[in-house]
């Protein structure tokens, strides 16, 4: 019976501070450019520089990779956000200039048979149609299984020589996957495509998030009864207890070193915003209050931590120094903020806001000032939900993109793109709106929000080089 009733207790618990704040829980060198990519801020949408698509060319028995290949290399130049896609048939020799072209790219590819029996190889291009200057020319070998592997390599290949940025097109999602009452971590590439089960746990398993080295995930499962953070090893196939202390071990952020976790714990009994260290020997506590602490984000520097607390009365956005200190209130407008996500250059902050039971996306200097609402203002309740940062291959007049999720399918609105992911443009902002939340950027995190069916989840797709990988921790010792 006490059994019994803890694990009610704990649900409770859960449930509350998911009521609370939403997101809590669920949640090389660049190539010097020959091409100038024209990019801006229109009135209603983002100003895209057109790019011609030839045909794939096959060379030898290749099969139907040519075309296979162009399907997945022209979804990704449209979803990067950059370029308006035009289909056009392949050159017939030399690029030769047309300055009526100025600003246009235009993509050649072939594929042919490589050495051996099971390999092949792209051969791929990127063209100034205006000069006919070559920005990108490789060559990628590949097999039948990497075929979208290499495409998306391409994609992000042009864009950093076009822009010196790398694209999205290798990043993954992780994600929360229900199926009845049981939710388990699921993996797949930023596309939609290649979605694969990660835990297999028969009990929930929520809040994923990506190491900035790219092959672990810390999440919180209920396995053991008690909601316990632990990190799987994609390398191992295999997970670890991280934090099992007693109580909420809840909203993992891992620090941009990779060194440090930032989560709440609630073995004080009461929700807290901590730091554990990787190897789970220590634990630093930062917040102190008699209120709910969660939704830790730090900053692309690691020296500040950006989180929700309910100290002024209803969830607001706050900031602090790594260690705790210097802790003060960013949102000012609102009694609903949630879920605070940093651009990935750190000059920006963004955060869920509901008002009158609509929830929008809100965006802000760091400093809290100038916030600007970057979702539709026509939109039913409760669509809009945890503001997820993406990085971009765009230079700086184009801002960056962000996510964001919605708890509804808007397909017959916007185009479908890919199973349970609708791209729609708005101003600056690029939405993602279905129950998947998507993280796609550089170096960059975000923030999970749960709903039924699918669950909100979030994803660190480009590894930090200054990240090393690290071993499985030893069971803290720590409670």
């Amino acid at each position: 019976m006490h059994s019994s009733s803890s694990k009610r207790f704990l649900l409770y618990a859960v449930t509350t501070v998911v009521a609370l704040f939403s997101s809590a829980i669920f949640h090389s060198c660049p190539i010097v450019a020959q091409t100038e990519v024209k990019t801006g801020i229109g009135a209603n949408a983002t100003m895209k520089s057109p790019l011609m698509l030839a045909r794939f060319q096959s060379v030898g028995p290749v099969g139907n990779a040519h075309q296979q290949g162009r399907a997945v290399a022209r979804k990704d130049f449209e979803l990067s956000g950059v370029f308006q896609v035009a289909d056009v048939e392949p050159l017939e020799g030399k690029p030769v200039p047309d300055p009526n072209l100025a600003g246009t790219v235009r993509v050649e590819g072939t594929v042919e048979p490589g050495e051996g029996a099971a390999v092949l190889k792209f051969h791929g291009q990127a063209i100034d149609a205006g000069t006919g200057e070559v920005a990108l020319d490789r060559t990628y070998p590949f097999s039948g299984g990497t075929l979208r592997e290499t495409m998306h390599r391409f994609v992000d290949d042009v864009l950093e020589a076009l822009t010196g940025e790398r694209g999205i097109a290798e990043t993954r999602i992780a994600y929360v996957r229900q199926d009845g009452r049981v939710k388990e971590i699921w993996m797949m590439d930023y596309d939609g495509e290649n979605a694969r089960q990660i835990t297999h746990d028969r009990s929930l398993a929520l809040s994923p998030t990506f190491a900035p080295w790219g092959s672990e995930v810390a999440f919180t499962t209920f396995k053991r009864g008690n909601p316990d953070l632990y990190l799987f090893d994609m390398s191992r196939g295999a997970s670890y207890p991280f934090s099992t202390r007693p109580g909420l071990n809840t909203a993992p952020c891992y620090s941009p070193d990779g060194k440090w976790i930032a989560c709440t714990l609630s073995r004080d009994g009461n929700a807290e915003i901590y730091l554990i260290s990787r190897d789970a020997q220590t634990a630093r506590r930062l917040t102190r209050n008699t209120v709910i602490d969660t939704s830790p984000s730090f900053s692309p520097t690691g020296r500040e931590i950006a989180f929700t607390s309910n100290r002024t009365g209803s969830p607001q956005v706050f900031v602090m120094d790594a260690e705790g200190l210097n802790q003060r209130l960013l949102t000012i407008e609102g009694s609903y903020n949630d879920s605070p996500q940093w651009s990935p250059k750190g000059d920006k902050i963004c955060y869920a806001a509901r008002h009158d039971g609509i929830f929008d996306v809100i965006v802000m200097d760091s400093n809290g000032s100038n916030p600007t609402q970057i979702t539709p203002t026509k939109h039913t309740r409760n669509e809009i939900k945890s503001p997820i940062y993406r990085s971009t291959a765009l230079p700086k007049p184009m801002g960056w993109p962000l996510s964001a999720s919605t708890t509804r399918s808007l397909n017959r609105r916007w185009p479908m793109v890919a199973p349970e992911i609708v791209h729609c443009t708005v101003k600056y902002a690029k939405l993602i709106s279905s129950p998947i939340a998507v993280v796609t950027g550089l170096r960059s995190v975000a923030a999970t929000v749960g709903f039924s069916g699918w669950v909100i989840t979030a994803m660190m797709p480009m590894t930090n080089p200054s990240a090393k990988p690290m071993t499985p921790p030893i069971t803290q010792s720590i409670r």
